[in-house]
């Protein structure tokens, strides 16, 4: 039987006065536990899912019903008495609560990925990484556990917080035998007298023992693991609200001889710029003060264009626009700006990499 369990009994120490990290909405909606196990959710090869968190945090944030809400049957809710030292910790308490045997999952709440179908992950020991070369929007490198590789893709040694390759954790350790896992970060309590214990002290304990680890890469890799990653995440899931003309179109009315019933012409630096934010996560807002008589139109040719996910708010009044939105320590001041760029202007790129 494999089993999940998704540690969240920590003290939260990079994300300091504020309420869980994992309690944080991703800018798709979803809050970040929920994105985090999104892919492992409906495996139902995976028998037992479990969310380990505290009594302290219950009591605070009735995390219980919010659970219920998110996942309803689907995944089961142990609270601890007090706090762990280590997620590794919080797993082993895990276990002992539930007696689980068999295959263990081990899955970080605060990052998302999701792993190649190829890749089978039943009954066998691995880790899932990612290589720092191929994804330039990794930051706190030191911060990371890195792996190393041999020609095989087997690892072959982990270190937390020392480079020693290319390849990081990105937050899901399987155990092909929960016993391994255990008789393991026993062996690393009685040796580690002073720091934390992590879960890749436990692989590399395994991996010293002549045990075996795969590696597997992760695809569409997010990291929420400080306040830092968690803006930068944000800021590319921003909701652009765009004027289509005098930006995306040459500026044209409702009557002359080029109107709006005549062909659109693009600004190509402007819809450029825009085509790359909105194949990365940004999400548009087309507004114009073009009727909705003119959507059909407008929709065929920003299809056409490329553009993905938009919206359209036509029949908007000509005049200032203003847009108020509220702030909080989660979503910082100003939550809400401007770009005021002259009309048929095509230097929209460089306003943007301004703010």
């Amino acid at each position: 039987m494999t089993t999940l369990i998704i540690p969240c009994a920590g003290k939260s120490s990079r994300f300091p006065n504020i309420k869980p990290k994992w309690l944080f909405t991703h800018p798709d909606g979803k809050i970040m536990i929920e994105k985090s196990i999104a892919p492992f959710l409906n495996n139902k090869k995976i028998k037992k899912k479990i969310i380990s968190t505290t009594y302290e945090i219950e009591k605070k944030y009735n995390v219980t019903l919010l659970f219920k809400q998110m996942f309803g049957s689907k995944v089961k809710v142990f609270i601890l008495k007090t706090k762990t030292k280590s997620a590794s910790e919080t797993v082993f308490k895990t276990i002992s609560h539930f007696k689980i045997r068999g295959q263990l999952l081990i899955k970080d709440s605060d990052s998302f990925f999701s792993i190649d179908t190829k890749f089978k992950i039943y009954n066998k020991n691995f880790v899932v990484g990612v290589d720092i070369t191929k994804n330039s929007q990794i930051t706190n490198i030191h911060q990371k556990s890195f792996i190393s590789l041999n020609n095989k893709k087997q690892i072959i040694d982990i270190e937390e917080k020392k480079i020693i390759s290319n390849q990081i954790c990105v937050g899901l350790y399987s155990f092909g035998s929960t016993k391994d896992f255990i008789n393991h970060y026993k062996y690393c309590a009685r040796n580690i007298k002073n720091g934390e214990i992590y879960i890749s002290l436990v692989v590399k304990s395994m991996i010293n023992q002549n045990n075996l680890f795969l590696y597997t890469e992760g695809a569409n890799y997010e990291d929420y693991g400080t306040f830092e990653d968690w803006l930068l995440i944000r800021k590319k899931y921003r909701t652009f609200f765009v004027d289509l003309d005098g930006v995306i179109f040459v500026n044209k009315g409702k009557y002359g001889k080029q109107n709006w019933k005549t062909t659109n012409k693009i600004i190509k630096n402007n819809v450029q710029t825009l085509l790359k934010l909105n194949v990365n996560g940004a999400q548009l807002i087309f507004t114009s003060a073009r009727p909705e008589t003119n959507k059909k139109n407008i929709t065929r040719d920003l299809n056409k264009i490329g553009f993905l996910n938009y919206k359209i708010l036509l029949g908007l009044n000509h005049s200032q626009r203003i847009l108020i939105n509220d702030y909080y320590t989660t979503n910082p001041n100003p939550s809400a700006i401007a770009i005021n760029i002259k009309r048929d202007n095509n230097t929209l790129s460089q306003l943007i990499q301004s703010i």
